[in-house]
């Protein structure tokens, strides 16, 4: 490399330096920070986090395992909102786009191609930068610097500090994908078909590889094997070492490739899950052609239900979409009795690793937590959340240990469904789902559930419990927010971002552009 990259667009030279592109610093837009005191019970927790409790990646960590810091148990309140201010001017966030935390400040970028930098405590803008095309992927943060693709085909690293460029490299084709540091290296997919890694410091190119189809999956990485795990758009998988690019192997797996998704890695127990887009109707399982095949289940044992589910994988193999392989041969370990749950044409929720070993999943079962409760429902409702034993891939549901089943105030607090998209995070011991109309849980110490906050469509018929902050989707349904009373347009959940846990807060994508920290009063 001549310390020169040509821009695959427009054909224009530039150094890694980034010499042509130009931080925007100390630019105030769109931005709605509340920063009169507290509401009544609030802790005054700082937001400012130590690097333990930080979120610097997509799902947490180098293996995306999903898990943050505790938070603070309910009733939630919003602390502050930012972008939360409808007009031509509002900035608007792509729907993979996942917040990352580090050292008090917060990054998302925009599709307007640009890396906003926010004060964790207040809310306020502190700098944008902008890059050349829409960021569609979570940025990456590693010391004092930020990473982040973008649809310029250029990956930019900044100064987490000031917005101050501090290299690009120019792939050849937009990238989705969020970087992955470890070890001073950058490793990112692009879709023009190639797996970059480049040193962190100065954006020289280490080494790349040829996956042979566009990449938009997120990369992982096995602190154990030292493999870096990549998906392709042709369904492929590939494990390749983080310091040469050697392939270790490689395997083909059943659906439409992988979308914006993430392996996730449990080194413990040496395995990496991916999840991929169904290559059938997924509804066939539940309300076709196939007989109503979640239906047939109603009345078996948990048992014999995941028995049977894994008969129909195996003999279906085109319809998995849960691969669970080993890290170092990338043999499958088990057949998983897991079948897709989501919609919207979004890829399957990833699994949290829990911190007992277990992995936290989103599936299906005609035992669900309704059922438990001895409500009869159709099987487009029969998600449930579950956790999954690595040894040979069972699942037993998470128990919910409320007085009335795990619902509150005679509803439920949360909204599994397996035809919806939705998302799963893990705040210490809160495993937290959040999709489209509402955002709760259930703390898996427990069992008791909560709810975090409502998308409401008709404020005179609320659905959902007490306890939670309020969202809505469209003026002029406005939210209250404390602590001023104040009337903001926030929209309604994101289905495939999960909810991110730093300094004891959660930060909740919204799918007007805002971001709103929350946090608990006990």
């Amino acid at each position: 490399m001549d310390g020169t990259v040509t821009h695959p667009y427009t054909s224009a030279t530039r150094t890694k330096r980034g010499q042509c592109m130009q931080f925007l610093a100390s630019v105030l837009l769109l931005v709605v920070a509340f920063t009169s005191g507290p509401t009544s019970g609030w802790q005054g927790v700082s937001l400012h986090a130590a690097a333990a409790d930080d979120w610097p990646t997509l799902a947490h960590d180098a293996q995306r395992t999903g898990g943050g810091a505790s938070v603070a148990g309910g009733p939630y309140a919003i602390r502050w909102g930012w972008n939360t201010t409808q007009g031509p001017n509002t900035l608007r966030i792509g729907g993979n786009v996942q917040p990352v935390v580090a050292n008090g400040r917060i990054f998302v970028g925009t599709l307007d191609g640009r890396l906003a930098a926010i004060a964790a405590d207040t809310g306020a803008d502190l700098w944008h930068a902008q890059t050349g095309g829409a960021i569609l992927g979570t940025a990456a943060i590693a010391g004092d610097t930020i990473f982040v693709g973008s649809q310029d085909g250029l990956i930019h690293a900044y100064n987490v500090a000031t917005g101050a460029e501090q290299w690009t490299y120019a792939t050849n084709g937009g990238i989705w994908a969020a970087p992955l540091v470890v070890d001073d290296i950058v490793t990112v997919g692009s879709r023009d078909g190639l797996f970059y890694a480049l040193d962190a410091k100065s954006g020289a190119i280490r080494w790349s590889f040829a996956s042979g189809a566009p990449i938009t999956m997120s990369a992982a990485y096995s602190e154990r094997q030292h493999l870096v795990y990549i998906g392709a758009e042709n369904s492929q998988v590939f494990a390749l070492d983080l310091h040469s690019g050697a392939l270790r192997w490689q395997k083909q797996l059943a659906g439409q490739g992988f979308r914006a998704g993430w392996p996730v890695v449990a080194d413990d127990a040496g395995l990496v899950v991916f999840r991929t887009m169904p290559a059938y109707y997924f509804g066939d399982l539940w309300a076709g052609s196939e007989g109503h095949f979640l239906d047939s289940l109603q009345g078996k044992s948990i048992a014999d239900e995941q028995a049977a589910i894994r008969q129909y994988l195996d003999e279906h193999p085109d319809h998995q979409t849960f691969h669970a392989l080993n890290t170092a041969t990338g043999e499958r370990a088990f057949t998983a009795p897991v079948l897709y749950v989501g919609g919207d044409n979004l890829p399957p929720a990833p699994p949290v690793l829990s911190t007992d070993g277990t992995l936290l999943v989103l599936y299906s079962t005609r035992q669900n937590y309704r059922v438990r409760a001895g409500e009869t429902w159709e099987a487009r409702w029969s998600a449930d959340f579950g956790t999954m034993d690595l040894r040979d891939g069972a699942i037993a549901p998470v128990p919910l240990s409320n007085d009335d089943h795990g619902r509150i105030e005679g509803v439920w607090p949360f909204r599994l469904i397996t035809d919806e998209g939705g998302v799963i995070t893990r705040a210490g011991t809160r495993l937290i789902q959040s999709e489209f109309e509402a955002a709760g849980g259930v703390d898996l110490a427990t069992g008791a559930t909560f709810h975090l906050g409502i998308e409401y469509r008709n404020v005179q018929t609320p659905r959902y419990p007490s306890g939670g902050v309020t969202v809505y989707s469209s003026p002029p349904q406005f939210s209250r927010f404390p602590p001023d009373d104040a009337h903001f347009y926030l929209g309604a959940g994101v289905a495939n971002s999960p909810v991110v846990s730093a300094g004891g807060f959660l930060f909740w994508r919204l799918s007007g552009g805002a971001v709103i920290a929350i946090g608990g009063t006990s």
